[in-house]
C-alpha cells in the first residue's frame, strides 16, 4: 500500500508543473513553472527520504540483539 501511494504522489507531483504551465499560458510563466518544479522536486526527495526511513525501521525490527548485523539466531531459512 505505501508503495502505490508513493508512486501516485510522485506521478502527481511531476505532472503538476506541466498542468499549471498549460493552465496559465501567459507570455512568461516560466518563473512559476520552475519554482513549482523545484518545490515538487523537494517534495519528491522528502517522500523518498521518509520511505527510506520507514524501510530502515522495518528492517531494524528484525535485528534482535540491536548490533546492526544479522547473525546467529537472527538468520533463518524461510
Amino acid at each position: 500500500m505505501p508503495v502505490q501511494l508513493t508512486l501516485t504522489c510522485v506521478g502527481a507531483m511531476f505532472a503538476l508543473p506541466f498542468v499549471i504551465l498549460y493552465l496559465l499560458r501567459k507570455p512568461k510563466p516560466y518563473v512559476l513553472f520552475f519554482l513549482n518544479f523545484l518545490i515538487n522536486t523537494v517534495l519528491v526527495l522528502a517522500v523518498v527520504a521518509t520511505y527510506d526511513w520507514y524501510l530502515v525501521q522495518h528492517l531494524n525490527s528484525f535485528d534482535l540483539n540491536g548490533d546492526g548485523i544479522f547473525s546467529g539466531p537472527e538468520i533463518n531459512p524461510q
